[in-house]
């Protein structure tokens, strides 16, 4: 009995190997995409792991003027220059101790009397020359890398990094003294900050100014947040794979129930009860699931390892050795195995449940009988008879159909990320509104810095803004790390921030502040109305009522406010149409120098944009690999569906071949049932695919910004999936229509 059982079970599978590989196939491509984002979420989260033990991230870091290093006793200290290399910033720090940890890589360490170690990312090798901010040029050795996981790459900051000994510093003129020191504290991130503000007036008791605290979520890797939003979008996609193979089980396994009612009749008949036929089926949909296991599993692996590979390299971490646990092993186990389970255990338990009498009797026809189409007259007779025929399986068609339009619900939504990712830039980002953004290396009187701007060719406006720093004194005592106070002219139209809550500043405000969403993620709760008590470099405290919370576009904690006519750190200007923003850039710096003011570092808006949008591609690049196989699972469903179809309407197919039909027409019966099904899904993509792309856009501007994304729904993105639904169908279609077309009349008539 067991010998026939297993008989049956392979002759099913051998009876139709098109209709096997098919939803193998589609199995296989849901387990990968689970199996990928479970264990590249495991390999990441040991990499970043790795991570915080390699860098010894600080607690909290103090940025300061030069200090005698003997009034630090008991803390970790560093010395920090900002030079240039050419056109680029780079920032040479002294050798770090126990915090804030470099892993040296290639070269001697530490590296040798007149020589740096440059940071991998930063790509420098042979003899530089550094421009240090008294505008003298020293030449230096590249001797070796390291790998620092506590700043970001060059790729992503577009600043260079740099280490040598204090007698290096020295030798080059860079000074030797202090001027950054670095906490760690045991505890959460109140209490860094209670430690950091303790320094701070350490620091300040002996005169020493302090131009910014920088608290961190304890121990959290810088790009921890944007990781956490790739994951989270990952395993969306991932999910939608495997529920859209699931469906195709469900149309594999319902048709296999049908196509053999009399079989099961039969069965019955000798003596086979409701569990025993079941069973057999069962094993049917199991032995799908354990064939896309062994294909899924290394596929998983090595898609994970690449995933990880990739993105370890975007954001400069290590790739840790790849390792198949038994948590990543039991969910693909899972999705392989008990899900088609489940899937067909609806179709097998109804199938198991008929009598012997209603199993004979039933000729395994269409679900609801056979339709008609009536009033399409100027239609052809084989457009017309595909058109009943799409109608005719009612829960095949919305099976079929609903995978399509969950496949392309979350296409759309994908790229609706994507279009809001984009818009957001363009929305947000301050420097759409200037063309150039000059830092200088300390305070100068604004009118003085606009003038020399005005002075350049080209230049037709300047804005010279304050920064400073200030931190929050809230209600129970405690501080807060320092937020930087940027500072334009009243009514400034250089400076309008993204304003996702409240308002933006008015020309009339006096006493009122704009905060960015990366302010909320230390001080939660603050919100439009609340006044806050800010402590500025000095000692000066005032209150300052919130009107509006901004959206950070990688700018850090900031807080806007209007410009009092004080000292400026912060120039921008506006060239003429049609000039060169880096022949504006250059001309600009010389400028400034000329009259005795120095650039810290200055940027085109161009070069900003570029990087700006060279960091969120990222993340879209991941979303639109993750689109295209939503895409091959909806193909693969699409073909299954049309695969049956052609099955169980040969005896059809045959008697149309005998009145006269042409290989055309069989040909035309099948490809318009696949466009209709096709269209079908579009049509119900594109509003799902609204909601869907709504609700990525505020999942993912939420984690990677602070705030949701503003929305943006891209008609083309509805014309894509149009257009590749129809690309899809008609691939699908061709396949099962050939073979339709090229069967003899006698063996389809022949066909049970």
């Amino acid at each position: 009995m067991r010998s026939a059982r297993l008989g049956k079970i392979l002759g099913d599978l051998r009876a139709s190997t098109g209709r096997t590989v098919v939803v193998v196939l589609s199995i296989t491509v849901g387990v990968t995409a689970v199996g990928m984002v479970v264990g590249a979420r495991s390999l990441m989260l040991r990499a970043l792991d790795e991570s915080r033990r390699e860098g010894a991230f600080a607690s909290a870091t103090l940025y300061t003027d030069p200090f005698p290093a003997r009034l630090a006793q008991g803390y970790e200290t560093r010395r920090v220059v900002h030079a240039r290399v050419g056109s680029r910033d780079l920032v040479l720090s002294s050798l770090p101790q126990r915090l804030a940890r470099v892993t040296p890589e290639h070269g001697a360490w530490p590296p040798p009397l007149g020589t740096i170690a440059v940071e991998r990312s930063s790509h420098l090798a042979g003899t530089v020359r550094l421009v240090l901010p008294d505008g003298v040029v020293r030449s230096v050795r590249v001797s070796g890398t390291v790998h620092d996981v506590n700043v970001p790459p060059t790729r992503t900051y577009d600043v260079l990094s740099a280490y040598a000994t204090t007698a290096t510093l020295a030798r080059l003129g860079a000074g030797t003294r202090p001027n950054e020191l670095l906490l760690h504290v045991d505890g959460g991130r109140r209490d860094a900050e209670a430690a950091a503000a303790r320094a701070r007036r350490m620091l300040e008791a002996h005169g020493v100014r302090v131009q910014q605290t920088i608290v961190p979520k304890p121990g959290a890797f810088w790009a921890e947040d944007p990781v956490r939003a790739m994951v989270l979008l990952l395993t969306v996609l991932a999910v939608v794979c495997l529920v859209m193979s699931a469906f195709l089980v469900v149309n594999i396994v319902s048709a296999l129930v049908t196509q053999q009612t009399r079989q099961i009749g039969v069965m019955k008949a000798i003596g086979a009860r409701a569990p025993a036929t079941a069973g057999l089926y069962l094993a049917t949909a199991g032995l799908y699931g354990l064939g896309a296991l062994v294909l899924a599993i290394p596929l998983a692996a090595v898609a994970a390892l690449a995933l990880v590979t990739y993105s370890a390299g975007l954001i400069n971490l290590n790739v840790p050795s790849f390792e198949l646990t038994w948590p990543v092993l039991a969910v693909e186990l899972v999705a392989a195995i008990v899900l088609p389970l489940l899937a067909a255990s609806a179709p097998v338990a109804i199938a198991s449940r008929i009598t012997v009498r209603e199993a004979i009797a039933r000729h395994g026809t269409a679900d609801g009988g056979v339709a008609t189409i009536v009033g399409f007259g100027f239609l052809s007779a084989a457009t017309r008879l595909a058109l009943a025929n799409t109608v005719r399986r009612k829960r095949r068609l919305l099976m079929t159909g609903g995978t399509l339009a969950l496949a392309g619900a979350v296409f759309i939504g994908v790229l609706s990320v994507r279009s809001s990712l984009y818009r957001t830039l363009d929305e947000g980002a301050l420097y759409h509104r200037y063309d150039v953004d000059v830092a200088l290396d300390r305070a100068y009187p604004a009118g003085a810095v606009e003038r020399s701007a005005l002075s350049v060719p080209g230049v037709v406006r300047a804005e010279a803004w304050s920064v400073t720093g200030a931190h929050l004194v809230r209600p129970d005592g405690s501080e807060s790390q320092t937020f930087s106070v940027v500072g334009a002219p009243p009514g400034s139209t250089l400076l309008r921030p993204l304003i996702v809550r409240g308002r933006g500043l008015r020309p009339e405000d006096r006493g009122a502040v704009v905060v960015n969403t990366d302010v909320l993620d230390s001080e939660h709760g603050l919100a439009p109305g609340d006044v806050v008590r800010l402590a500025f470099e000095g000692g000066r405290t005032e209150r300052r009522r919130v009107v509006g919370i901004a959206q950070r576009i990688v700018a850090g904690p900031v807080i806007y406010a209007s410009s009092s006519g004080g000292p400026a750190r912060r120039l921008v200007v506006v060239a003429r149409p049609g000039v060169d923003e880096a022949g504006v850039e250059s001309r600009l710096t010389a400028r400034l120098a000329l009259h005795g003011i120095r650039v810290a570092s200055a940027r085109t808006s161009d070069e900003l944009g570029r990087l700006d949008r060279t960091n969120f591609g990222t993340i879209v690049s991941f979303l639109l690999a993750m689109a295209g196989l939503l895409a091959a699972v909806g193909g693969l469903g699409l073909a299954g569906m049309l695969s049956i179809n052609v099955l169980e309407r040969s005896r059809e197919i045959g008697v149309l071949r005998a009145v006269g039909a042409r290989t055309g027409d069989v040909l035309q019966l099948v490809i318009v049932e696949g466009l209709v099904v096709a269209a079908l899904g579009a049509a119900v993509a594109a509003p799902a695919g609204w909601l869907v792309g709504r609700g990525l856009s505020d999942a993912v501007g939420r984690l990677f910004l602070g705030a949701p994304l503003r929305f943006s729904y891209p008609g083309s993105a509805l014309l894509i999936w149009l257009g590749l639904t129809v690309a899809l169908a008609v691939a699908a279609s061709w396949i099962p229509a050939r073979r339709a077309a090229q069967l003899t009349i006698r063996d389809i008539l022949a066909y049970e």
